[in-house]
């Protein structure tokens, strides 16, 4: 499956940018996410690149990711939210394994 293939596939999922409390993913993250599969072994997450916010935030803030798990041979392509509140407000945006 080509980048292409696969942004086209995830962009009806990407959130709307712009929104302080909703971090959203565009076809950058997917791009990064894409990059990475060499180093992986089973799972690439990849964070808006509007990063996260301290955990003593006031308001409920979410943040999208791409994922990338390898399931029988083959990367099989996701995107969800979850909480964007770390500790102060530092988390690694591109997580490999």
């Amino acid at each position: 499956m080509s980048i292409d293939d696969i942004i086209a596939t995830l962009a009806t999922d990407f959130g709307k940018p712009g929104l302080s409390t909703k971090r959203a993913i565009g076809a950058d993250e997917v791009r990064e996410a894409f990059a990475a599969l060499p180093q992986a072994k089973k799972r690439i997450r990849v964070y808006s690149e509007q990063g996260f916010v301290p955990g003593r935030y006031r308001y409920k803030c979410l943040i999208q990711y791409v994922e990338a798990h390898l399931v029988d041979g083959e990367w099989q392509w996701s995107s969800g939210w979850t909480g964007a509140q770390r500790s102060r407000g530092i988390g690694t945006r591109v997580v490999v394994q």
